[in-house]
């Protein structure tokens, strides 16, 4: 049993070697995955808005409305019936805009394709953005920066997709925050004012005598985002927006807001705040721990080995004075005991007082001469003669 036990330290150092190896080459990457179906809501709300909203009693058909109440709620679900290759997820993001008395004013389906590792977008299949309920198919979109945040994100810039710009913005590292009680990494990603395209509306509008005019979109926006480093999970948001059309010299607002995100749901803070203490350890740092401790068991293993080989200390001079020494001293032989199974004689055994009381003649032979009779020449002794004491 103890030379099972000498040889403890090797095998945990090895198993900590092993379980070091494994953790982040096989059980994170299959942890720190996107979902194929996520079922996850986002909410944006603002007050003292500036909306532009269909009104049938108003001779253009819509009007701007001023200190309106926003919310804009983006459901993310996996896309039914869309067949995902090369390890893809495919999510649908159903965006609506509601003004509160007016009801939505703006909605639309947004289908992308994304790498579950990398949340890079692959554009697999069928990636397409939908606005009108009368083209249920929409318009094909190649989709550049990410639509979810990746995990492990990094302090440095990352390219973030606008679907109103039809391409990625930039979101630069501003610094660390905490949000909600949790540490995040704050990202901005800003647009200046820019012409987006062009849009049909009514010429009354803008104040012309006219059917309906060619309308440029202006788009501007900046985008916060505070996010869990760890989980690429977005703890907060914040949108300010400007969105206008312009013909001629008149310009008239579509949406003024500075849209906020409500505060997380509690079952998405748990899971948050666990995959934010449970992934750091699972990609590196239980791995550090883990080849620590296997050093230290290894070494203390290893200087056991070396000890049970090095000589006694004194060196050859004093060993063999041990070895003189036990030799001289007296071998220490065992006591003879009598067996437990020995058992003495029931009759006792015959004596020298014995044989001298009761037959002193065989055993005090006469010293003279023999007499001439006893010693014929024709006889001799083979055997003494056999007494029985009595």
């Amino acid at each position: 049993m103890r030379a099972r036990l000498r040889h403890l330290p090797l095998a945990l150092g090895c198993f900590a070697v092993v379980l070091a190896v494994l953790l982040p080459a096989f059980v994170y990457p299959r942890l720190a995955r996107l979902p194929a179906d996520p079922r996850q809501t986002q909410v944006l709300t603002a007050r003292g808005a500036t909306v532009l909203v269909p009104d049938t009693s108003a001779a253009a058909g819509a009007r701007v409305v001023e200190n309106a109440q926003v919310r804009v709620t983006t459901y993310a679900a996996g896309a039914p019936g869309e067949l995902a290759y090369d390890g893809s997820v495919v999510w649908q993001l159903a965006t609506t805009t509601r003004v509160e008395g007016f009801g939505v004013v703006d909605a639309r389906v947004e289908t992308v394709s994304l790498d579950p590792r990398t949340a890079e977008p692959t554009n697999c299949c069928g990636d397409a953005l939908v606005t009108d309920v009368a083209n249920p198919n929409g318009t094909r979109v190649h989709h550049r920066g990410h639509t979810a945040w990746p995990f492990d994100v990094r302090k440095r810039a990352y390219q973030v997709w606008d679907v109103q710009l039809n391409r990625a913005a930039t979101a630069a590292f501003i610094g660390e925050e905490e949000r909600e009680g949790i540490r995040t990494y704050r990202f901005e990603a800003v647009t200046p004012m820019e012409r987006t395209g062009t849009r049909e509306l009514p010429g009354a509008l803008f104040g012309v005598f006219r059917p309906s005019v060619d309308a440029a979109a202006e788009y501007q926006d900046v985008r916060t985002y505070w996010v869990e480093p760890a989980t690429g999970a977005v703890v907060a948001l914040r949108d300010r927006v400007r969105q206008r059309f312009r013909y001629g010299d008149t310009v008239v607002p579509a949406m003024e807001a500075d849209l906020e995100s409500a505060p997380l749901d509690p079952a998405v803070r748990t899971q948050v705040e666990r995959g934010a203490l449970l992934l750091p350890w699972l990609r590196g740092r239980g791995s550090l721990f883990l080849l620590l401790d296997a050093l230290l068991a290894l070494a203390f293993w290893g200087r056991r080995a070396l000890l049970r080989r090095q000589p006694p200390a004194g060196g050859v001079a004093a060993e063999a004075a041990r070895a003189t020494a036990a030799a001289l001293r007296p071998a220490r032989r065992p006591k003879k005991e009598a067996s437990p199974s020995w058992v003495p004689d029931a009759y006792p055994r015959p004596s020298t007082a014995m044989f001298d009381a009761q037959a002193p003649a065989a055993y005090t032979p006469g010293t003279g001469a023999p007499s001439a009779l006893s010693t014929r020449p024709s006889t001799s002794t083979r055997r003494p003669p056999q007494l029985k004491p009595e």
